[in-house]
């Protein structure tokens, strides 16, 4: 019988508990506090110099738009202590930060979803002065998608996100999908079926670049999503769409 390997088992099996346990007891906890539902409602009247204190660490804002939330303030550091934005009534993490380089918090916003932010701070005699700001992002994700047609468009990964595309066929065909020969950038791309679940091609490597180009047969009427992947660079660059 080999031990070592029962016991190296039951040991990563033991550290599982306790990690996932911990999870759920914090997510439990943050649910508790919020569970009389006297977060602080952030809206486009208030998102500016709103106060966190140790008597005021529950906020929740709806997004207005599908796109980017961000969360700033000059005092941000990781001597504050931790901001946890949640969603689905507080059963879903949607970013945690300690405040590392003193940047703002941002993160992908669905129209019409609520978004809990809870604060967890250090010190107990601190006042911390910050905003929501909300902007909307054509192309964050498939269901915003800048529509795509034949020809030269161009992506922007400037916001630090990926970037989404739909395009309808207007017949049935081969259509070429591909950033190969418009930029020395690396680029990343997926294409995925009408569902937005299937990826049906996906290209990082094309022609021995670092660019990418997927070849797809379309049906007419049909809707193919075309992500661009800002894995490899935030850089904006060309690509095209052309029927072969």
């Amino acid at each position: 019988m080999n031990w070592g390997f029962i016991i190296k088992r039951s040991f990563f099996l033991f550290l599982f508990t306790i990690v996932v346990s911990g999870n759920m007891l914090a997510r439990e906890g943050v649910k508790a506090l919020g569970a009389g539902d006297d977060a602080v409602i952030i809206s486009d009247v208030n998102s500016k110099g709103l106060v966190t204190n140790q008597g005021n660490t529950l906020f929740k804002v709806k997004a207005n738009y599908d796109g980017v939330i961000t969360i700033d303030s000059d005092g941000l550091s990781d001597e504050i202590g931790l901001v946890t934005v949640f969603t689905n009534n507080y059963k879903t993490i949607v970013t945690q930060s300690l405040h590392r380089n003193e940047k703002p918090i941002s993160f992908i916003s669905k129209a019409g979803e609520v978004y809990h932010i809870v604060w967890q701070l250090k010190q107990d005699n601190i006042d911390i002065v910050w905003s929501v700001e909300q902007l909307e992002q054509k192309g964050i994700n498939f269901s915003n998608a800048i529509i795509a047609s034949e020809g030269l468009m161009e992506v922007n990964h400037d916001n630090g996100y990926d970037s989404w595309f739909a395009y309808t066929a207007d017949r049935t065909g081969e259509v070429a999908f591909s950033s190969y020969g418009q930029t020395t950038e690396n680029t990343c791309l997926f294409v995925y079926d009408k569902s937005c679940e299937i990826v049906i091609g996906s290209s990082n490597f094309a022609k021995g670049t670092l660019q990418s180009e997927v070849i797809v047969e379309v049906k007419e009427g049909e809707t193919y999503y075309i992500k661009w992947s800002n894995a490899f660079t935030n850089a904006a660059y060309k690509w095209t769409l052309a029927y072969l």
